[in-house]
């Protein structure tokens, strides 16, 4: 009897045969991040992997059979998130800031203010606000109401829904653009407001009158002066005076009206749930009474079952939602293009440019070798789209801004 020119085995069954390749790439990631080796040496063997990665789930093009693998290489990029942003603060001209929580962004906005890299302009780009108050004011500020640098770097921003209220405790801002996306109902707004801390140690936002009246405004958070209440702001035991714009950016005309309210060396500060984002269907009466997580547009939650373990989703449900999935991704990839013509637009138009950039997964990552950022409380970005919401994103900046400013 003739030999078989390969044996028969599950793995080179059709519906498995490109898994090998992807598997064994992951497993290098594992084995580089596990060895003695300096960081430096350990992302020099890691980068191209991870690319490798991500090119042959592209290729193959299943967000629900491969979810487990694009869950995998969102990990093994997160181990990276500290040496890559602590090289480029170090030693590039443009640095890319990452990191899984929202709130661990500032201290390095921060550093890069006191490094003279931006100016007092956050472009805030998120689904969210961010603009929550802390509890305890003395968990940021010294008692003199000077900013706690060392705090700050150990973690004392410590909600993800905290960013830009920490942000201006630290006095490096003084304007505040909140871009939001289309499935967001708040509507375009310019006011003129101070963040305040009262003699009974609360923080609270108190809004200069204005003849337009805000119907998203959080009474809770953001007051509205009495007459005279902001005629003397050292009364106050921390003030920091701010405007603060809604802005809806996610047509390319708006990005004209962003270019008069921001200036040259801005944060551009993004959430990834700016493209995407988990949460749920509102109509604007709920949303503005229960203030709730909006979902984007097209979203798909749906997870199919194992019904035939055989050939997992081959099934009508199973391929349904595959459909579904593909459709949510050219969705997400219009999204993203909108935004780097945009930021082409301010370039090239109004020679406005960041000073940093800051991407903020708003994802758990389990298996990264930081347990900090394993949480369940930071799911707002699928974890399965992290992977090409970055390489999309980070190969956009280097066709606009050059591919040598940041790594």
């Amino acid at each position: 009897m003739a030999c078989c020119s390969h044996i028969i085995s599950e793995e080179f069954d059709d519906y498995n045969k490109h898994v090998t390749p992807i598997v064994n790439e992951l497993y290098k990631l594992r084995e580089i991040e596990h060895s003695k080796d300096t960081m430096k040496n350990k992302y020099i063997l890691a980068k191209n992997k991870l690319k490798k990665v991500y090119k042959l789930l592209r290729e193959y093009d299943n967000l629900v059979l491969d979810r487990p693998m694009w869950v995998e290489l969102h990990d093994r990029m997160v181990y990276y998130y500290t040496y890559l942003n602590n090289t480029n603060l170090k030693n590039y001209d443009l640095p890319i800031f990452r990191e899984t929580r929202h709130n661990d962004s500032v201290k390095w906005w921060v550093e890069s203010f006191d490094k003279k890299l931006v100016s007092k302009t956050v472009a805030h780009f998120d689904t969210h606000e961010d603009m929550g108050l802390p509890e305890d004011p003395y968990q940021l500020l010294e008692k003199n109401g000077v900013m706690n640098k060392t705090k700050l770097k150990n973690g004392s921003c410590g909600l993800i829904y905290w960013p830009i209220t920490c942000y201006l405790l630290s006095k490096c801002a003084n304007n505040i653009v909140w871009c939001m996306p289309s499935w967001t109902y708040d509507n375009n707004l310019k006011s003129e407001q101070v963040l305040t801390l009262d003699k009974n140690d609360e923080l609270y936002y108190i809004r200069y009158p204005s003849k337009k009246k805000d119907e998203f405004r959080l009474k809770e958070a953001v007051k509205i002066a009495k007459k005279g209440e902001l005629d003397d702001l050292s009364k106050f035991k921390f003030a920091q005076k701010h405007t603060f714009n809604r802005l809806r950016t996610s047509t390319i005309k708006a990005w004209d009206k962003l270019a008069t309210i921001i200036d040259n060396g801005f944060i551009l500060d993004i959430d990834l749930d700016y493209f995407v984002c988990n949460g749920d269907k509102y109509s604007k009466k709920s949303y503005k009474k229960d203030w709730g997580d909006l979902q984007s547009t097209g979203r798909i939650h749906t997870n199919p079952g194992h019904l035939n373990p055989r050939a997992l989703y081959e099934g009508k449900e199973g391929q349904t939602v595959i459909k579904q999935l593909k459709k949510e991704i050219k969705l997400v990839e219009k999204r993203i293009q909108i935004f780097l013509d945009g930021l082409k637009i301010l370039k090239d138009n109004y020679n406005i440019k960041p000073g940093i950039i800051n991407l903020s997964d708003s994802t758990k990552s389990l298996f990264s070798g930081n347990s900090t950022r394993a949480i369940f409380t930071n799911e707002y970005t699928p974890k399965y789209f992290v992977p090409i919401l970055h390489y999309k994103l980070i190969e956009g900046f280097k066709k606009i801004y050059g591919n040598k400013l940041f790594c």
